[in-house]
């Protein structure tokens, strides 16, 4: 299948439950339309201080112009300036339709679920086949606009029935088991009836009321009833089953993609598209549902989720361990190949870093001044490489292609699979960013995929690291071993060469020039024209001995006026000419650049052997 026909979603967290399902129903719609999905996928707020910075990386991802469509589900974001960036890119780049699947968004065309008619629903129900009076509402502070408009409901269905609604009967509580406590014990101690029932705002919510009733010797239903909002297993399968309200999220997939493709075909009329849902009655609102039965192997489901949990920490621990040592970017690639495996359905996993991923950091620069050698696609923006790539259980060869692409054309064409791309980093560094496709689309993403995240942009940054780490220490090294002035060696770095050639073998039997350049008036230049042109003199002689000598060959400034040069392979014959090379470009110097000194050297030469190089040591 040609990705000719493309839509982007953007998500957030898209191991959770909910996202899962949402990404599952807009993949499966669009296959049947012949449209492929790319999915960008962030993390943000997953990660501590200022660690989770480059979760922006995911808008330097997505070709934007490629896309038919753009869906992006704006209420899984954690970061609001996160979504809100996201949502002025999308914006400022696409001239296609874009959906936003979440309640509150005005300015695009939605898809929402109806958050007022379920929750009147529930508490109606409450009210008319229960006839309970007092009942409470607990709200959640982080989810604000969510939570008021079910507050209105609420209202609305106290109103209808001729119920007063009483600030005492609403409290608003964080994501923590205290701040429920605390939530109900206001409840309690702030009448003397004690709640007829407890409306939460969500199945989180009301699971964690139920634990502080029971333990304050409380039953449910028959002291006090409980409902929650959102159908989450766990909650479905309590004792007693929670009465709750069930998110349709795979069928506001699929009509988000509906939408996209009406959009495009100009019969799009409605902007905001609300699908309707409704409470599902179980045992913690007082009723008795024989349809609602609790899954009797649920307990089991939990040991194997728990035992999967566990064998993945453990695997996370080996990942970490067996890369935390790496600082070679292929050796690290080869040991991830080793891990491969534990991802679950995979087709095809690929590493793509930017060109400069591995680039010295502007104060190493500055510190070491440091100039960068070029290599093949250095400084080029317009490629990226594939670094490390797994289609169908097999190692891809490295790449470097067109960064206007997301992959090389060749993985992906003819393929009708959705890809998740997730942004490399590390706090403000990006790497690039990872490609993640499961066989027949069946999206197996969860939270273990995490530790391959983290642990890849530990290795990525670790790398960098010892790089520059490297960079500072040949800079010492040369502070060391080199001449500031000429970039010759000094004394110290001449005696370092001369014990590494007393000490090679291969080189026992070969013949070694020593030569000395010692240049003319020297004091007397430093005297009548001062230190800078003394300094440009032997600046001229380092330059002359530079350019003529070969690769094996090295060169010192050993003194203030003295530089002295080791050349393998060298006769009598050979180092005349040698010398005479630069006294002859010493002289065309002169004549080229004349000023009011000549510069001009003494030298002499020795034909040595490894053996007696010591003597030219101090």
């Amino acid at each position: 299948m040609s990705r000719q026909k493309k839509v982007a979603l953007f998500i957030s967290h898209a191991f959770g439950d909910y996202q899962r399902e949402l990404c599952n129903g807009i993949v499966n719609k669009a296959s049947s339309y012949g449209f492929n999905v790319d999915i960008f996928s962030s993390n943000d707020g997953e990660s501590f201080d200022d660690l989770g910075l480059g979760e922006d990386g995911i808008l330097d991802i997505p070709k934007y112009q490629e896309y038919r469509g753009i869906i992006i589900a704006s209420g899984t974001y954690v970061d609001q300036e996160l979504r809100e960036n996201i949502l002025k890119t999308i914006e400022a780049n696409c001239k296609c339709p874009i959906i936003n699947v979440d309640q509150g968004e005005t300015r695009l065309l939605s898809v929402e679920i109806d958050n007022h008619e379920p929750m009147k629903e529930l508490v109606n129900h409450m009210i008319r086949v229960h006839k309970y009076e007092r009942i409470c509402f607990i709200a959640n502070k982080n989810e604000e606009i969510y939570s008021n408009q079910r507050i209105i409901s609420y209202k609305e269905a106290l109103a209808e029935n001729q119920i007063a609604c009483e600030d005492k009967n609403i409290a608003w509580v964080l994501d923590s088991q205290t701040s429920v406590l605390q939530a109900v014990e206001y409840f309690i101690q702030n009448d003397s009836k004690l709640p007829d029932a407890i409306v939460c705002y969500n199945d989180t919510i009301a699971l964690n009321v139920a634990r502080v009733l029971k333990e304050k010797g409380y039953h449910i239903p028959t002291d006090i009833a409980i409902s929650g909002y959102d159908n989450l297993e766990i909650a479905a399968n309590n004792i007693p089953p929670m009465t709750s309200v069930e998110f349709p999220v795979y069928e506001m997939g699929m009509i988000a993609m509906d939408k996209i493709i009406h959009s495009i075909s100009g019969v799009e009329k409605e902007r905001t598209t609300v699908i309707p849902t409704h409470p599902i009655i179980r045992g913690s609102c007082g009723c008795v549902n024989d349809n609602c039965n609790v899954d009797s192997n649920y307990n089991l489901k939990l040991i194997h989720r728990i035992a999967k949990r566990e064998k993945s920490s453990i695997f996370d621990m080996n990942m970490a361990g067996s890369l935390i040592n790496i600082t070679d970017i292929d050796e690290g690639m080869d040991v991830l190949e080793q891990f491969i495996t534990s991802i679950e359905n995979l087709e095809g996993l690929y590493i793509c870093l930017y060109h400069n991923w591995n680039s010295i950091s502007n104060k190493i620069r500055e510190i070491t001044n440091y100039e960068e050698e070029m290599d093949e696609h250095d400084g080029n923006d317009s490629m990226t490489t594939l670094k490390f790539g797994i289609k169908n259980k097999k190692r891809i060869p490295e790449y470097s292609f067109n960064s206007k692409m997301l992959l090389p054309e060749y993985l992906y064409s003819n393929s009708s699979s959705a890809y998740f791309y997730m942004p490399l980093y590390f706090k403000d560094r990006k790497f690039g960013y990872l490609a993640l496709s499961y066989l027949n689309n069946l999206l197996s993403y969860d939270f273990s995929f995490m530790s391959w995240l983290r642990n890849i942009n530990n290795m990525l940054q670790r790398i960098c690291n010892n790089i520059e780490l490297n960079t500072l220490v040949n800079r010492l090294e040369e502070l060391y071993l080199k001449d500031e002035v000429t970039n010759l060696y000094n004394q110290r770095g001449f005696e370092k060469q001369i014990d590494s050639l007393m000490r090679s073998e291969e080189l026992h039997n070969t013949s070694i020039m020593v030569a000395t350049f010692t240049l003319k008036d020297f004091k007397k230049i430093l005297e009548n024209h001062g230190y800078s042109e003394a300094e440009f003199s032997i600046k001229v002689l380092a330059s002359a001995l530079s350019r003529s000598i070969s690769e094996d060959a090295y060169c010192a400034r050993t003194s203030m006026e003295e530089c002295r040069v080791i050349a393998i392979n060298y006769d009598e014959h050979k180092a005349a000419l040698f010398i005479d090379t630069i006294n002859k470009y010493l002289a065309n110097y002169n004549a080229l650049y004349p000023k009011d000194y000549v510069i001009q050297v003494t030298s002499n030469f020795n034909i040595t052997y490894p053996d007696h190089l010591d003597i030219y040591l101090s």
